[in-house]
């Protein structure tokens, strides 16, 4: 049979991508570009996969439009008896890309609607990296990113704003100001009796401890604030032997503002 060299022959991947045979050696070992700014090289495949356009660009933005595996040693899934399951780290990232990005989310919940991430945390492999080295577990807990604790405030998803902390920690510092209405944080008025009440729901639990009525809602908030600020110092104190010290720092000094 009579060998056909079909290197530079152009072609298209179901993602949309301009393709192009960069190497052929045979129709079961060619070298395929992909002709985007990167122009990423897939080595060793076939003129069969060329042809039918089943190429993946590590570097098309398919989650949330937003975010690509990129190319390195981080994989997004492991096989376990036989089935692909999702690493922890890879479900993090797409988590966090749709709090910011999902429409979904960020149209019912506007804790997240002006936030974003930093362009770095869009390739998988450098969140992947930043995950890895960052990661800690405690036994029986569910780890969490956090993007408030170093830096209160915080709308930015990124290496230096962010750090990993057990559930109950992420809770407790959960902003909830969608939901108060019209007065500070935790506190709410009681129009029969003309005063401000304070309470605060109790950590890890779905009970609120009543605080007290006030005659103004800012004695009513700094009572909650001084509860608040108790419980969070109690559950850093927890953790305090496990939690990075620079995180349980950060805890520490978390402070609750009236215009939270």
């Amino acid at each position: 049979m009579r060998f056909i060299d079909r290197t530079g022959e152009l072609g298209s991947s179901n993602e949309g991508y301009k393709i192009r045979i960069k190497t052929y050696r045979n129709a079961n070992d060619i070298d395929i570009e992909i002709l985007d700014e990167n122009k990423y090289t897939i080595e060793n495949s076939t003129y069969q996969v060329f042809k039918y356009g089943n190429i993946k660009n590590p570097f098309h933005r398919s989650v949330y439009k937003t975010g690509y595996i990129g190319v390195g040693e981080y994989r997004a899934y492991t096989r376990i008896r036989g089935k692909a399951v999702a690493i922890n780290g890879y479900k993090k990232w797409c988590a966090m890309l749709e709090r910011c990005y999902g429409e979904k989310i960020s149209s019912k919940n506007r804790t997240y609607s002006d936030c974003f991430v930093c362009d770095e945390w869009h390739n998988f492999q450098n969140f992947a990296r930043w995950y890895s080295k960052n990661y800690y577990s405690i036994e029986g807990e569910r780890m969490e990113l956090d993007k408030d604790i170093i830096k209160k405030g915080n709308r930015i998803y990124s290496p230096e704003n962010c750090c990993i902390v057990p559930k109950p920690i992420n809770v407790i510092l959960t902003n909830s100001n969608a939901k108060r209405g019209d007065f500070p944080v935790g506190v709410h008025y009681e129009k029969r009796k003309d005063r401000y009440v304070a309470t605060c729901n109790i950590a890890n639990t779905k009970k609120a401890r009543y605080l007290g009525m006030y005659k103004n809602p800012e004695d009513a908030f700094y009572a909650y604030k001084k509860y608040k600020e108790q419980q969070i110092k109690t559950i850093a104190d927890k953790y305090k032997e496990i939690l990075p010290s620079s995180v349980y720092k950060s805890i520490l000094n978390y402070k609750i503002d009236i215009d939270d």
